[in-house]
């Protein structure tokens, strides 16, 4: 079981929840509660502990760091993760 738990990201969707660690139901709720809101969008990918740098901020150098990626499979030492963000009206 990886050591990921939920945490926030830049971009698209803001949120992950791990898969291995919450049920649906449960990460809906931290979602809902992180978010602020009971509007929420969710997806399927997963989250991989590794070097590099963050396209969206480019000047902050590569360093080690959660890395989440939007997909239905999951590589080998990656954590599946439920991704959400607020769902636009």
């Amino acid at each position: 079981m990886s050591k990921f738990d939920f945490d926030a990201f830049t971009g698209d969707y803001p949120l992950a929840v791990s898969k291995e660690r919450y049920t649906e139901h449960e990460a809906i709720e931290i979602a809902k509660r992180e978010l602020g809101t009971g509007k929420i969008e969710m997806l399927s990918g997963y989250v991989r502990f590794c070097f590099g740098t963050d396209p969206d901020d480019p000047c902050a150098g590569s360093y080690n760091n959660w890395w989440l990626t939007i997909s239905k499979g999951c590589p080998k030492r990656c954590c599946p993760v439920y991704v959400f963000r607020v769902k636009e009206v």
